[in-house]
């Protein structure tokens, strides 16, 4: 069983922002796989079961503000009984170019609040994650924190359409084959 979680904001509000990239991901991954999802709430998060591969996977989209993202986390994976060995978290990375993806395990939270605060609540870094560029030129133009929470442009859609195959590829290869080396250096490749 894997946990593949989206991070984003609830909300129309946030709905096709940057730091959102997660949320669209996932909906992207069920249209990939030609899988209609039907998020039901549970907790702190809303949840949707698809199978892979063989390989069950529950998708999650937290509930909570991006800042408190760990919580639904911890409830999915309390309520599921898995460890972070079985966690993929897919999310924005403002240190990458918009259109860049990578897949890695471990690391630190980069400055990104959603990932401080599942480190934090886990007590762990050993999970995946998928991330998702978003910088652009207008990074420097305004503070981060509207950065992210800005309608991304027209522009950078393609970019994030084509970064988000790429992604949905990877996983299919550490779901299908069960390689994860072979899955990063499939994403992480330019």
């Amino acid at each position: 069983m894997k946990i593949l979680v989206g991070l984003g904001n609830p909300g129309l509000k946030y709905a096709f922002t940057r730091h959102n990239l997660g949320f669209l991901f996932l909906d992207f991954y069920c249209d990939s796989l030609n899988t209609p999802c039907n998020f039901k709430k549970k907790f702190h998060f809303y949840y949707d079961i698809i199978f892979h591969c063989n390989e069950k996977v529950i998708l999650v989209k937290p509930d909570t503000y991006m800042n408190l993202s760990g919580l639904a986390i911890k409830e999915v994976m309390n309520y599921y009984k898995v460890n972070e060995g079985s966690l993929i978290v897919c999310h924005d990375d403002k240190d990458l170019d918009a259109g860049d993806v990578r897949l890695k395990k471990g690391g630190g939270h980069g400055g990104h609040r959603g990932l401080k605060h599942i480190i934090e609540t886990l007590g762990s870094t050993d999970f995946l994650r998928l991330r998702f560029g978003i910088k652009t030129e207008r990074i420097k133009d305004v503070p981060l924190a509207s950065y992210v929470l800005e309608r991304f442009e027209e522009d950078e859609e393609t970019l994030y359409v084509n970064a988000f195959k790429k992604g949905v590829k990877g996983i299919e290869i550490l779901f299908c084959d069960g390689d994860l080396n072979r899955a990063m250096k499939f994403v992480n490749t330019k």
